[in-house]
């Protein structure tokens, strides 16, 4: 299962990571990135666990704890979604090929 994690303190590790989750089960991996936002950066993670039920125990555990210092976001992660997105969080819409996008079909905008 994997879990995504988001607004991690910049001080958290990935050994950090590995570490918390690994006292509410077998951890198999942990990847960290930055992500580039207008209102700056932030942390967010990738945690693979093999089982379900440990994963669960993490998600209630840890959602809305803090990690040196400041409380983070845990849920499941959307597999085969583009990215690190959150579990819950909605993406763009989706749209047909005859969708209006930003005004009419024949490409005037409305403003």
């Amino acid at each position: 299962m994997k879990i995504y994690i988001s607004y991690l303190s910049h001080e958290v590790t990935e050994q950090d990571l590995f570490k918390t989750l690994e006292y509410y089960g077998q951890v198999e991996s942990v990847m960290m990135r930055k992500e580039r936002s207008r209102k700056g950066s932030k942390m967010t993670a990738i945690v693979e666990m093999p089982d379900r039920a440990e994963a669960e125990l993490v998600i209630l555990s840890l959602n809305g704890k803090n990690l040196k210092g400041k409380p983070i976001k845990v849920g499941f992660s959307l597999s085969g979604s583009k990215g690190h997105r959150e579990h819950g969080q909605k993406g763009g819409s989706r749209r047909s090929a005859g969708d209006k996008v930003g005004g009419t079909r024949s490409g005037k905008r409305n403003f």
